[in-house]
């Protein structure tokens, strides 16, 4: 039969080990939440610069989309700053790379092929809104 403990015969420093358990185990636990608070929030950064920067190729898009669609009209885009490339000109096509610029620095280049009118605008257009 098991010998049963009873506060008489348990060692006396024995209470102790109980209260570090717990306490090291409290620790871990405060640990373990930090790491995953901190997992979280850069997630949610990660998710905010991917949407930001989908936003500026949307803008980038849109800018290329109006070069094809109206040739000789000048381009309005609200809020970005953007810059036209002739990259390369082959007879009534070019290549223009657009670069599109947010307020904070973050940019996004995008390539596409123009009428040759819209090359016009890539040689000598640079719009920064002020």
């Amino acid at each position: 039969m098991a010998h049963a403990t009873t506060a008489r015969t348990r060692r006396p420093g024995a209470r102790g080990y109980v209260f570090l358990d717990a306490l090291f185990a409290m620790s871990l636990l405060f640990t373990l939440v930090m790491v995953l608070g901190y997992t979280v929030q850069q997630h949610r950064q990660a998710l905010d610069r991917f949407a930001d920067r989908r936003t500026l190729v949307r803008e980038a898009e849109h800018i290329l989309a109006q070069m094809q669609a109206f040739p000789q009209q000048r381009i309005t885009v609200d809020g970005y700053a953007y810059d036209l490339e002739l990259v390369d000109e082959a007879g009534p096509r070019a290549w223009v790379r657009v670069t599109v610029e947010d307020r904070r620095g973050e940019r996004a280049s995008l390539l596409g092929q123009v009428p040759g009118d819209s090359a016009e605008l890539a040689r000598h257009q640079r719009e920064d809104p002020s």
